[in-house]
């Protein structure tokens, strides 16, 4: 799943080297990834970024499944552990509650053991 328009998108469009690809799964949206080399800062370590803006995109694509038209206001990212390149990991995301135009969603950045790498809350604005 792909958030229609987003064709061009460095993180998820088409000719992306992250292109995630988001499967929904009781209302959450959720992609494996892994990471080449050159999206690291320090040596072995993924930039951070990078992993804002998968965890923006997981968001996104799971208000996509609710609102066509949105716009993204406010994410706060916390990381918990370093993400390594050619490493396998998968991200989840979902909305967590409207207030009017106000969707708010959380998403989570996982290793295959399961333990928490990275976290976001968002806060996108519906359009009219």
């Amino acid at each position: 799943m792909r958030i229609p328009g987003h064709e061009e998108c460095f993180v998820c469009g088409k000719d992306s080297e992250i292109a995630l690809e988001f499967l929904t799964e009781g209302g959450r949206v959720i992609a494996g990834f892994h990471l080449p080399e050159k999206f690291q800062s320090f040596k072995g370590i993924v930039h951070g970024g990078v992993l804002a803006s998968i965890l923006a995109e997981a968001m996104g694509t799971a208000v996509s499944l609710f609102e066509s038209k949105f716009l993204g206001k406010r994410i706060c990212v916390e990381y918990h552990a370093p993400v390594r390149p050619e490493v396998r990991y998968r991200v989840h995301g979902e909305v967590v509650r409207r207030e009017g135009r106000k969707i708010f969603a959380r998403a989570e950045i996982y290793d295959t053991d399961g333990n928490l790498c990275a976290s976001a809350e968002g806060l996108f604005i519906a359009l009219r």
